[in-house]
């Protein structure tokens, strides 16, 4: 009952925040990096905004609203499949502590500007194999193709080619239908990377900005994203989110980081058997590190860990049936209390005010 609660007010508040944000034209990162077009040339993340103009015209939908309607299909989808996988456990837990940590979900809640964000694209590839019914060969070629659409609307998605292999280990094993679905997805990720590279940025942000006002959308969307994809990347990350920002420490970016994925090594403990499968383990978390020194979205970049460590480690438990250990009430209480009362900013991992906050102001403006 009580994650259901989280989880059902979480994906609540997500909806009515989306809306009210489609209602004042949209966010210039949130809603803007899905329209990136070809307007000023080939460049990544641009097909996405192709597709959703070209949509636009043979429906006659805002390209806004289509956006909208995709990230709250993906957003609601994931949490509801997130609550299907841990009644399998009949949520035990280990499976609650998963689902709660201020991380996963709750981190779109506890700072919206983090939600809404191409990496629910990458995060969606691994559905398909998170259930056994759904680990068929069908399941496989969908996996893929949400694969494909990943990296080539966003190609900080490649960073969960090694998750996806794991996840395609634990199903499959060393069977030739591993081994082919291997292959494809380290092709696609080779062919996504060249291109990235190609079309990194294009010399002016002006046609794509009059391609979605001829949509007639706002020219807000034009101010964020549309001129990253001009300037490139922050240069030196590292020094733009922690050294040149005053209001955040280093040694607690690195405390809050650790006593975050700390409990999914501490559950991991209960499900990973051999060396091999710690080392698995380690890789396809332990990619998405390589993000940090490239861009500034470190909290983003900390809830695609969470979230990949939570589907690998529900992915082995179904095997091993080791979720259902309880956890002792005091530290189980501590924990809760810990994931319920502290978020993190969405840039770095500074502490915000978490989800109980949330909740209870959302619930003063609607009784106000």
């Amino acid at each position: 009952m009580l994650v259901l609660a989280v989880l059902g007010s979480s994906a609540l508040l997500l909806l009515k925040r989306l809306a009210h944000l489609t209602s004042i034209g949209g966010g210039e990162f949130q809603h803007a990096d899905w329209l990136l077009n070809y307007s000023d040339g080939i460049v990544r993340r641009g097909i996405s905004g192709e597709i959703f103009l070209a949509l636009s015209q043979l429906t006659d939908i805002s390209p806004l609203l289509l956006v909208t309607a995709v990230q709250a299909a993906l957003t609601v989808g994931l949490i509801g499949v997130l609550l299907l996988k841990a009644y399998t456990f009949r949520m035990s837990d280990l499976t609650a502590l998963l689902l709660l940590s201020p991380a996963l979900v709750l981190f779109w809640v506890n700072d919206t500007t983090g939600a809404y964000r191409k990496e629910l694209l990458g995060l969606t590839a691994f559905v398909p194999l998170l259930f056994h019914r759904t680990s068929t060969t069908l399941g496989v070629a969908a996996m893929l193709v949400l694969y494909t659409i990943a990296v080539f609307f966003h190609e900080g998605n490649l960073v969960f080619a090694p998750a996806l292999t794991f996840a395609l280990l634990i199903r499959f094993g060393t069977t030739q239908t591993m081994k082919t679905a291997t292959v494809v997805l380290w092709g696609i990720s080779a062919v996504a990377v060249v291109f990235s590279l190609i079309f990194k940025t294009v010399p002016d942000s002006a046609g794509m900005c009059q391609r979605i006002l001829d949509a007639g959308l706002s020219e807000t969307l034009c101010g964020g994203i549309f001129v990253w994809m001009v300037e490139g990347a922050v240069v030196d990350p590292v020094s733009a989110v922690v050294l040149n920002n005053a209001e955040v420490s280093l040694p607690l970016v690195v405390l809050l980081m650790v006593l975050l994925l700390l409990p999914c090594i501490w559950i991991a403990w209960n499900v990973v058997q051999t060396r091999s499968e710690w080392l698995y383990l380690a890789i396809s978390s332990g990619t998405i590190f390589l993000l940090y020194p490239l861009a500034t979205d470190w909290s983003r970049w900390l809830s695609m860990q969470i979230f990949v460590l939570t589907f690998l480690i529900l992915m082995l438990a179904e095997r091993r049936g080791r979720l259902d250990r309880p956890v002792a009430k005091p530290l189980y209480a501590l924990i809760l209390a810990f994931f319920l009362g502290v978020g993190i900013d969405q840039i770095t991992p500074m502490p915000l005010s978490g989800f109980v906050f949330n909740f209870f102001d959302a619930l003063g403006s609607v009784l106000s």
